[in-house]
C-alpha cells in the first residue's frame, strides 16, 4: 500500500476536554459516553442492542459529506473517555 492509500493520523482528544458548545457536540459526547458505558459492561443485551438501533438513525448515510451532516468536530478527531 503507497502512501496515497494511507489515512491520515486520527487526534485523540480527551472528552473532558471538549468544550460543548452546540446541540451537534452535546450529542457526541452523549454517545461517546453511551459506547464506554456498554463497554464496561453497564447495560443488558437487549439494553445495548435499543441503544444500538436508536443511534443507527443519527448516522448520516454513505457519501453523505460533512457540511451536509453540519459536524462541528473534525473526523480525524477520536474522543476519548479517561
Amino acid at each position: 500500500m503507497d502512501s496515497s492509500q494511507t489515512p491520515p493520523p486520527t487526534e485523540r482528544v480527551d472528552i473532558f476536554d471538549v468544550p460543548v458548545n452546540n446541540q451537534i457536540v452535546a450529542f457526541q459526547v452523549i454517545v461517546k459516553f453511551l459506547e464506554e458505558a456498554n463497554k464496561r459492561g453497564a447495560f443488558t443485551f437487549k439494553e445495548s442492542a435499543k441503544i444500538w438501533q436508536c443511534l443507527e438513525l443519527f448516522k448520516p448515510p454513505p457519501n453523505t459529506s460533512e457540511n451536509e451532516i453540519g459536524s462541528t468536530l473534525d473526523t480525524s478527531t477520536k474522543l476519548q473517555v479517561t
